[in-house]
């Protein structure tokens, strides 16, 4: 075997990546509305935002509330996902189901997937996860089929910010160019 491959499935290394985007650029031209259930909100530095109770979600846009949502998951908040929270998981994929704009945000790559996940257990002690890796390959596949979500691999936490600033973009983008339309046609059809 050579060297660079290692025989144990519980390491993995990650090949070297190009520096994460910065999340910051040109303020986007609605307000970006952060969960109050959040606990730890992207910054979205440069950017407006305004904590509120969302339904669904953990970021949205102001004016379209109920037509964008996203759910961030960190890694190991997905790790809890594919098994004690498993349900309520899945209660949330069918609520972001029903709205327009709505993707699931991991802040992990497909590496960290097909690796096994080890936790920090009380008193720092590490211990390897029950969830195969390839339960948790298989859960994305599935929820995107059975819900029509997309679930987006991000790679960490910096890269998942900047996939939020840039879904949340094309989705206010795609809503402004119905709003305008409906406009126009309201406006031909004198109603």
């Amino acid at each position: 075997m050579p060297k660079s491959q290692t025989a144990n499935p519980r390491k993995s290394k990650k090949p070297a990546t190009k520096p994460a985007p910065r999340p910051g650029g040109a303020p986007l031209p609605f307000l970006i509305q952060v969960d109050t259930r959040e606990k730890k909100p992207y910054e979205f530095v440069g950017h407006k935002t305004i904590v509120v109770g969302l339904r669904t979600g953990d970021y949205g846009i102001g004016e379209y509330y109920g037509e964008v949502a996203i759910e961030r998951k960190s890694w190991s908040d997905f790790y809890g996902c594919l098994a004690k929270g498993r349900g309520r998981f899945e209660d949330e994929l069918a609520r972001l189901s029903r709205i327009p704009h709505s993707h699931v945000v991991i802040e992990a790559d497909f590496d960290d997937l097909a690796a096994w996940f080890i936790r920090k257990a009380p008193g720092g002690r590490r211990v390897l996860s029950k969830v195969p890796p390839a339960v948790a390959i298989g859960s994305i596949i599935s929820w995107s089929n059975k819900f029509r979500v997309p679930i987006w691999l991000c790679g960490d936490r910096k890269r998942a910010e900047w996939w939020t600033v840039k879904l949340l973009s094309d989705a206010w983008r795609q809503l402004e160019r119905d709003r305008k339309l409906r406009d126009k046609e309201a406006k031909q059809w004198g109603t």
